[in-house]
Parts: C-alpha cells; structure tokens; sequence
C-alpha cells in the first residue's frame, strides 16, 4: 500500500529520533520506499563506504535496510525518478544471478528535505520535520479531502468520452491541487525560505543528486572518455564532480561491481589492485581550479563526502604548474645561473585562443628530429675500410626513410638503435675516450713548464660558459679545481681539433683557434701520430651518439629547441602569438623567461613524450622527466571552471593521467570565463581530449526564480543563444535585483548599509553577505569605510578584506572579494561596488556581473558611478528590500 505524505514524514520523525538516541554515526542522508521484488521496503542511504552493521542497533532495523549511498541498489534508485520501473542483476551467495525488480514509491532527500510521491506532480519541502508533522496533522482532514477529491475526479475522467468534460475535470483538479499545495507548507514561499540561509559563505552540501546529476556522477568510469558537466549557476556541476571523484574511488562500490558482475567500473583485477594501491598511498586523484580560494572552500563538502588529503590534492593550477615545473621538470631553476628558463611574471596573454601552438611545437620538434639525417657527416667511401665504417653505414641507412614519422616511430628507432649498436659503439669510443684523456694529461705537463703558455689557459678557464647544463658536451668535467678545467678545455680542443682533420665542414671556434696557435707547437710525434685515429673516431661518433637510447636522443635538448621554436614563430610574425609580449620575453634576461602558457605547453609535451616512450618500452632509461611523470600522475582528475584555462593549460592537466586506465572529469559555465586566453566552446577541445561527452545540467537549485532570470538575460546577451538551466524555486515572491547610481563614494556606502540593515531585519541574523570590488587595490578603503557605518558598528559586524588571508567568511562577518577570485563560492546575498568603475571591454563587464549573480542565492546589488542601461536594465532602481 503506497504512503501517504504524512506517513512519510511520521517515519522519519521517528527515525531521526532513533538516531539521535542510539548515536548513530551514520546519518541517513535519503529514504527510497517502494517495491522491491514485490515486497514492500524502506531504504535508508548514508555516507559510508562499508558494509554497515546494524547489529548494536536493533531499534533502527525496524525502520528498514540501511546502505551506503554508492551501493549498487542506491544508485539504482536515485538515478531514476518515483514511479519508474528499475530492474537490475545482482549475485547471490552462490554466484547465481538473481533478477531484482524496483518500483519507487517515494524519494525523500533528509538533507535538503525534500519529498517526493509517485503520483502526486508537487515536491514537498519542509523546514523542521517535527513542525511540519505538527502542521499536517492539524489539517489532516482537509488534506485527504483533496486527495480524495483528486482521485474521484481522476477515476470520472478515465469513464468521460467527452473532450470538454474531461477537461472541466482537469481544471477542477488542478484547484484542489494547488489548494492542496497550500495546505502543505510548500516551502519555496519568501517567508520560508529561511532554511536555506546560511551564515557562513561555503558550498552548500548536498549529498542526494537529482536523477540526471547521479547518472553523471556512476557513468563512464575508467571507459577513456571525457566527461564534460556544462551547466548554468546553480545547478550543482562542482557538488556533482565531488560525488563522482567519490564514486570512482569508493571501495565499497568497486569490490560490490566485482562480486555482482556489473562492470559500471571498466577496471581489469590488475588495473583494480593498481586503483587500490594508489587510494592506500594518496595518490588517486587530484581537482584542479583557477581559484585559490578553491582548496579551503571545498575541503567542508569534500570532507563530508569522505575524500581525504584534500590539501594536498586540491590545487590552484597557477601553484601547481609553479611547483612541478622547478621541482619535478627542473627547466626552472631561479638559484641556478645555467637553468634553461626563468619565470615570467606576466600575466598578459602570450599564446592566443585557436593558435594551434601544441601541433606547431610538435611538428617542429618531429621535424627536429628527421632533420638527424641530414646532419651526417661524409665518409669517405674509397679510404680505409674503418672498422667502424659498416656500423656507421647502416645507422645512417636505419634514418633514411624518417620523413613520414611521428614520434612514437622515432621512439622505436631509438630503442632498436641502442639494443643493435650501443655496445659496439661504446667499445669503439671508450678506446677514443682513452686515448684523448691521456693526450690532454701530456699535453697539460707540457703546458706547465712553459709559464707563458700555461698561464694563457688559466685565463681561458675563466671565460668558459655553458648556456645550459642539457647543452654541455657530454665528456665536459665542470670540477672546480683549476687542473681540471685545464685539462678539460686542453681535452676538448684537441679532439675537435682531430676531428676538423676528417670533416671540412668543422670549424673551430676563435678560442680553439687560439689553442691550436698555442698547443699544436709543443705536441710531441707520438700524440700527431694519433691524430687521424682520434679524427676518423670523433667523425664516427655523430653517427654512434644515436645508438644512447631515448633519453640522450629524444629528452636532451628539448628547452634549446622550444627556444628555437619561439625565435621562429617570431620571425615568421605568427598571428597565433602576442608578437609584442614574445619579443619582449626573448630580449630579456638573455631569453629565458617563460610564460605560464608556456611552461604549461612544455609540461603536456613532456608528459606525452613519456608516455609514448613507456608504451614502448617497459625498460626505459631513468630520467628527471620520466619520473616526474611517475610521481606526478593520478588515475583520477578533476578540473574545475574548465572555460577559465587556456588549451595550454588543458592539455598540461590531462597529460597528467595515468596510462592503463583513467578517468578525465571537467566541468564550467562558458558565461563565466573571466580570462582572455580561457575556451571559447568545448569544441576547442575536440583536438586534446579523447572521446568527449558532454552533460548539460539544467536545473538551478542554488539560486531564486528572480536571479536566475537576470543571469539568462545576460547569457542571450553575450552569447547569442537562449540557455537552457531553469530554476529550481518556482516562487515569484522573492527580492529583484537592485542598482544605485551616484558620484558620491559615501552615498553608496549608506545605500549598500541599509540594504544589509533590511536583511539584517528580516532573518534576525547575518546570513552569508559578500561584496565584490572590480580590483583589489580599492578593498582596504571600502572595508574601512563599512565599518565605519552606523549598523555595522552598532551591530558588531565585521567587515574582512578576502583578498588575502582568512579567505571564507564565518558567522557575522562580510568578506569583500576582488570578482576575478570569486568563481565558485556561494551566498546568499551579494553587492558589487562600482561595478561600472572597470576598463575591461563591455563583454567581460557583462561576465562579472554574471559570476557575481551567479555566486548569489538570493539577494543582489550593485552600485555605480554613472547611468549605464547596458548593466541597470538587468537591474531596479528606487527599491528596497523593507517588504519582500
């Protein structure tokens, strides 16, 4: 016999009370009615990742099953709405498949306490459950009234043949539903909504999804493909991809996909044990944010949803990217006078939107590459038969056809090389080594009894620089004792110089010149008499450094070729750069600041590169970048307000993913993009990502039927195209949006004050107020100005700069936020201050006020200098907040 709504409420009145009284430490957040298997059962969702034992808890097995939230039969029900038919498979405890039919009667979320009835079209909503047990059963009578009548005239309209009569009856109905409404608190009324105040600015938890939000969340698990949440203010994208980071590393969850078989986890035991491992180790999963504020904002709801570690797995990308390029990458080293690169601190634009700069840097390093061939010196095919001569030959052979490669080919190369010629080739130039090593130690001996031509190479010590430790010749000794850098210069002049006897093409450099003016007067016969071996060795060596394997052949180098590639895209004048800014970076400090874009670029190329040689081979040899992608890479990323990253950034974070299994979760508003270099559409993503799908969230449940309509306005304003999110509240009796105009600073000040005093008046406390500035040069002085006003100071109040420190707002305080730090915080109220003040084009002005809106619940204002109809048509004049 399906319940009614009072029984419903009766229920869990009662079950509440059971928990409080047996300390129960797993609050049910949700209770499913309906019929399982033909048999009438009640289930109590709570957030727990094991199997609950009920045990010590006789009284509250009497109310029903209790079960974690992402089990499979939870997951089941929430992701379908009352009245659907759910049938799954489950397996029983002798692994046979047992067939389990659901029909849901009713769904009751006890966090955001709403209810919901087959049959019935209303959602019933409540403040306190004991108030409004009370109140139902005071109008018990009247209630089932209408319920009656609704039926009656329901079983009249199946028997009415007749169109117009049926729908008399449809009319009738629809007046005793609604009076219906009304006898039922519905509590979406202004005068209510008091429960949904808060006084602290934090995410509001919300641990039951709507059916679309939890299909989100339980599909596409480790599948390779891209979720994408797009959705409008409000509608729960950031809740949804905590619950889902949740669910992909439930233990609970995945131990019941093996035992029954349902495969939602697309994971091999293998792969699943590798999951494990990293969850025991903190190493799972990491949630990326242009906000700062991101990390402490939501570590409440992170933590209530069980997700661990959230200091060290939440991350402003701008820190992130800070930190692994110095300490993992190491092409950023400030303390270091040969690091390849330096910081930029700009943070104007460099790579604009649609420049196609990750195919141009690739094709240019593939091409790099291919260009090896061309780069072997002549052998004189009618001389000596070398010894050499046969290996050197076919290297060159093995890089003739490298025209069509990309670069997994040249990975191959590569690795064949090394395993058919490395010993061969170190055998060879191990005797060249030898031999030049000695020569230098005679020719230095030498050197010292002649103090002229001694002291002539100190002072040449002196003036020795390697641009970069990756450029410096591979037998170079940088020890600081004056011998030994003697020697090391005497060493590699001479071998360049035996080698410039075999290659015309060699030219020596004016030190080596010098030298040989210098050392070649005071050689002995028995060093000129190795002069040609050392030469014919030193030539056969640009063929044999190609057999050292990937990590000298393909990882060396790579910050001196991307500093050839921006001096091209320079000269060439390529649209796709801010050629002003790129000139600028390559004139300052000998070239080598990089710009955030582009330490991102060199981060995802790195990462990729890796992975194509590890695909490749397992026994790859040890390097900086290679293990940086090892210790830096999770099975599991988020990326919050996706639209805010350049595609730099984008594919920087998802060149982070494991490589056997992973699972890729981004989620934005393309409305709320505040950058210049942020994505204009998901589609720009189409050429980084893998199999794309997109999820569009519609139902806004943060914000009034007020707002949301202002933030649809400024959406058809900016974008052209009519959104699609709606509002959840349906209650027209809400505040409007208000503006005030004035030159005078403390006007301003007074009008935003009394409209804090209203809400003040109305609730009886502070709910949670934030007022935002266009810059943040300008808070000091509004803070202290606020505070200086008569309400504020009577009633305590504090007024915070957010901009630093003490980032979230507490009970009876206002925080004061520049809006480019703001993107997913929420309140219930919230001011901009001279809003019109910004030098930022129409466009983006429109997107703050969009973001401001959209950080607001249920109170807006704003102030500005001047009449301006493109911000105050979203807006009314000459109003207050006194009457609602």
């Amino acid at each position: 016999m399906k319940e009614s709504l009072i029984d419903i409420i009766q229920n869990i009145s009662d079950e509440k009370k059971e928990e409080r009284r047996e300390r129960f430490p797993y609050a049910a957040v949700a209770r499913l009615q309906g019929s399982f298997n033909r048999e009438e059962r009640t289930f109590w969702l709570c957030n727990s990742s094991m199997v609950l034992s009920m045990i010590r808890y006789e009284a509250l097995n009497s109310f029903g099953r209790f079960v974690p939230k992402n089990a499979n039969i939870s997951v089941s029900m929430l992701n379908r709405n009352v009245g659907d038919v759910i049938e799954y498979d489950t397996r029983n405890n002798l692994k046979r498949i047992q067939h389990n039919v659901i029909v849901l009667d009713s769904k009751s979320d006890l966090t955001n306490r709403r209810i919901e009835i087959a049959g019935d079209n209303q959602t019933y909503s409540y403040n306190n459950i004991d108030d409004f047990l009370y109140a139902l059963i005071k109008k018990r009578e009247e209630i089932e009234e209408k319920e009656r009548r609704i039926q009656e005239l329901e079983e009249q309209k199946r028997k009415e043949a007749d169109a117009h009569k049926r729908g008399l009856m449809t009319k009738e109905q629809n007046k005793y539903r609604e009076e219906k409404r009304i006898l039922t608190l519905q509590q979406e009324e202004m005068s209510n909504l008091t429960k949904y105040i808060r006084e602290q600015g934090k995410l509001r938890y919300n641990p039951i999804l709507d059916p679309i939000q939890n299909r989100v969340k339980t599909s596409n698990l480790f599948d390779g493909k891209t979720i994408i949440i797009d959705g409008g203010p409000g509608t729960g994208k950031t809740t949804t991809m905590i619950q889902r980071l949740k669910y992909l590393t439930d233990d609970y969850a995945i131990n019941e996909d093996v035992k029954d078989g349902l495969g939602k986890y697309n994971l091999t035991s293998t792969q699943r044990q590798n999951l494990f491992d990293a969850i025991d180790n903190g190493r799972d999963w990491v949630f990326f944010s242009p906000s700062e504020l991101l990390r402490e904002y939501l570590a409440d709801a992170m933590n209530k949803e069980g997700l661990t570690d959230t200091k060290s797995k939440v991350w402003s990308w701008k820190e992130y990217l800070k930190k692994v390029t110095r300490e993992y990458y190491r092409f950023i080293d400030p303390t270091n006078d040969n690091t390849p690169f330096l910081a930029s601190k700009t943070d104007e634009p460099l790579i604009f939107q649609h420049s196609d700069v990750i195919a141009a840097w690739r094709d240019f390093y593939l091409v790099s590459l291919k260009q090896i061939k061309t780069r072997f010196p002549e052998i004189d095919e009618e001389a000596e038969l070398y010894k050499w001569k046969s290996i050197a030959l076919s290297i060159k052979q093995r890089f003739d056809n490298v025209d069509g490669f990309d670069i997994n080919q040249f990975v191959k190369l590569f690795i064949s090389l090394e395993s058919t010629y490395a010993e061969d080739c170190r055998e060879l130039l191990a005797e060249n080594r030898t031999t030049v090593s000695g020569i230098a130690e005679d020719i230095f001996a030498l050197a010292k009894s002649e103090d002229s031509i001694y002291n002539q190479l100190v002072d040449m010590t002196a003036n020795v620089n390697v641009d970069s430790i990756e450029d410096a010749d591979e037998d170079a000794d940088v020890a600081e004792e004056t011998a030994d850098k003697v020697v090391n210069i005497i060493k590699t002049w001479f071998k360049r110089y035996c080698y410039s006897t075999k290659n015309r093409e060699i030219k020596l450099t004016p030190r080596q010149q010098q030298l040989t003016l210098l050392l070649l007067p005071i050689l002995l016969d028995e060093h000129k008499a190795k002069i040609a071996r050392v030469g014919e060795l030193a030539l056969f060596e640009q063929y044999a450094k190609y057999t050292r394997g990937i990590a000298a052949n393909m990882f060396r180098g790579i910050p001196s070729k991307y500093k050839q590639f921006r001096r091209q895209m320079l000269a060439q004048n390529n649209n796709g750069w801010n050629l002003e800014l790129l000139k600028n970076l390559l004139q300052k400090r000998n070239g080598k600041e990089l710009h955030s874009q582009e330490q991102a670029l060199l981060v995802g190329f790195l990462n990729n590169l890796v992975k194509s040689t590890i695909k490749t081979s397992q026994n790859i040899t040890n390097h900086y970048y290679v293990e940086a992608y090892k210790e830096l890479s999770r099975p599991i990323i988020g990326i919050d307000e996706a639209t805010d990253f350049c595609e730099c950034d984008i594919y920087a974070m998802e060149s982070l993913l494991t490589m056997d299994y992973h699972s890729l979760t981004l989620c934005g508003d393309m409305m709320q993009r505040l950058t210049k270099i942020g994505i204009t559409s998901w589609s720009d993503l189409d050429n980084l990502l893998s199999d794309i799908s997109i999820v569009k969230m519609r139902t806004s449940y943060r914000q009034s039927f007020r707002l949301l309509e202002v933030a649809k306005a400024l959406y058809r304003d900016s974008i052209g195209e009519e959104p699609e999110y709606k509002a959840y509240l349906k209650s027209k009796k809400v505040p409007a949006p208000l503006a005030f105009i004035s030159n005078d600073e403390q006007e301003k000040i007074d009008w935003i004050e009394q409209r804090i005093k209203e809400i003040y008046n109305i609730y009886k406390k502070l709910p949670s107020i934030a007022i935002f500035l266009n810059e943040k040069k300008g808070i000091p002085d509004f803070v202290e100005a606020l505070e200086n006003s008569d309400f504020i100071n009577d009633t305590a109040i504090e007024v915070v700069d957010g901009s630093s420190g003490r980032l979230l707002a507490s009970s009876n305080q206002i925080r004061v936020y520049p809006i480019n730090v703001v993107k997913g915080m929420e309140f219930d109220v919230v001011f901009f201050h001279n809003i019109d003040s910004s030098s930022e084009d129409p466009d983006l002005i429109k997107r703050y006020i969009y973001v401001g809106v959209s950080r607001a619940a249920f109170f807006l204002g704003a102030t500005l200098k001047n009449e301006n109809k493109e911000i105050t048509k979203y807006f009314e004049t000459e109003k207050n907040w006194k009457t609602l």
